[in-house]
């Protein structure tokens, strides 16, 4: 399946790509930390992620764009815990990292133009996979949590609207940054432990997408060099 898509996107790719205007490469990078700390007792939770996402568009016309992005990132998550029983004092700590892949098509409009300014709509549907964690579902607070493990898998579908903000800094250099905090979202992703699936969970929201590596944190920021 995965390479059927692969060879989807390729394809499509080299079609539109013969008419095109122009192309142009670039991309962008995505950093997110956080620390939840006790003060009442060494307690903390720590999370930080990275990622990388290069791109490659095609210039139909003054406004319309596509091009194939990808992404590759990875996940620290520390957390340490204490508390006390009938056997005494006790602490757990523990340190998981997780590493994700992605490869998306996507399709963008210029809806306004102020001078060295644009606004963009972009539209992405792609195909990622994430390893070393995997949501279930906790029936005790009847909710869902990220279970950590190294033989864990969660991957699948996902897809996309986000808008872009470009800056030309000349005719073939332009920044860009991704306003992922009114983007709207959809992913629909499997779950695997040890090579056997475990759930399916479908999720829609609005704003930054947790388990979309191509939508990482509620700024991000990247270039383009156009051909």
């Amino acid at each position: 399946m995965k390479k059927l898509f692969i060879s989807a996107v390729l394809a499509t790719a080299m079609i539109f790509g013969a008419n095109a205007q122009h192309f142009w490469v670039g991309g962008a990078v995505g950093f997110e930390s956080s620390s939840f700390e006790l003060e009442t007792r060494p307690d903390y939770h720590k999370t930080s992620s990275f990622s990388v996402m290069p791109e490659i568009g095609f210039s139909l016309s003054n406004r319309f764009d596509i091009g194939l992005s990808g992404g590759f990132g990875t996940e620290r998550h520390r957390f340490s815990v204490s508390g006390s029983s009938w056997g005494g004092p006790w602490r757990h700590s523990d340190d998981n990292r997780v590493r994700s892949w992605a490869i998306a098509p996507f399709v963008q409009y210029t809806a306004l133009e102020f001078g060295r300014l644009r606004l963009l709509c972009r539209a992405t549907v792609g195909f990622e996979s994430h390893k070393g964690i995997m949501p279930r579902f906790d029936t005790w607070y009847n909710e869902v949590v990220y279970q950590f493990d190294e033989n864990a898998r969660f991957s699948g579908f996902s897809a996309n609207i986000t808008p872009f903000v470009h800056f030309d800094i000349s005719h073939r250099i332009s920044l860009f940054t991704a306003l992922n905090f009114v983007s709207v979202n959809f992913s629909r992703m499997t779950s695997e432990l040890r090579g056997v699936e475990q759930n399916t969970m479908n999720s829609f929201n609005i704003g930054v997408d947790a388990n979309n590596l191509l939508n990482v944190g509620a700024l991000q920021f990247g270039f383009i060099f156009k051909f």
